[in-house]
């Protein structure tokens, strides 16, 4: 798991909360905040719990956009096209021009 400041190898995620995930590292656990997290990991993090609705999707691509991750950004968008949210998504990606 990459943070921002170190890496973290061979972590176990035991618990997830809004603030927070608890892993098991070296026999203990340890708590990391999610704003300690590269962006990057915690998309990677995202996309393991395979989003299934368009509501997700759209979601995730707002986190990419706002993480400056533009190019996965334009990737969740697309996502949303003929989907009930295609309207949003299409705003989405004429933002990315």
């Amino acid at each position: 798991l990459e943070l921002l400041e170190k890496a973290i190898e061979n972590a176990e995620i035991l618990k997830v909360t809004e603030k927070k995930l608890v892993l098991f590292v070296s026999e203990k656990a340890i708590e990391v905040t999610w704003t300690a997290i590269r962006p990057s990991q915690i998309l990677a993090l995202a996309r393991m719990c395979e989003l299934a609705t368009a509501q997700d999707r759209l979601s995730l691509g707002i986190y990419c956009l706002k993480s400056g991750l533009l190019a996965e950004a334009q990737q969740e968008f697309t996502q949303g096209l003929g989907t009930e949210l295609e309207e949003s998504a299409k705003q989405y990606l004429a933002s990315l021009g």
